[in-house]
């Protein structure tokens, strides 16, 4: 690879890395409503909090996840 595409190549992971880390960190801490970084919106009603809480807390999890794996 040449100097220059490698980087690009470089430039374009760690830009990428940095949208994987900021999206797991609003979910994994926000869960399903996240935590209001990508702005505040009104996008559902929970009609069921047992069923919420179950997928919320799922959400979280995978979003710890996500976090995790991309930042270590």
């Amino acid at each position: 690879m040449s100097t220059i595409s490698s980087k690009a190549f470089r430039t374009v992971l760690i830009v990428l890395g940095a949208l994987n880390i900021f999206v797991g960190i609003n979910v994994g801490f926000g869960g399903i409503v996240t935590l209001g970084l990508q702005g505040q919106t009104e996008f559902f009603e929970v009609t069921n909090e047992t069923v919420f809480l179950m997928r919320d807390s799922h959400i979280r999890y995978f979003g710890g996840l996500y976090f995790s794996i991309d930042f270590f």
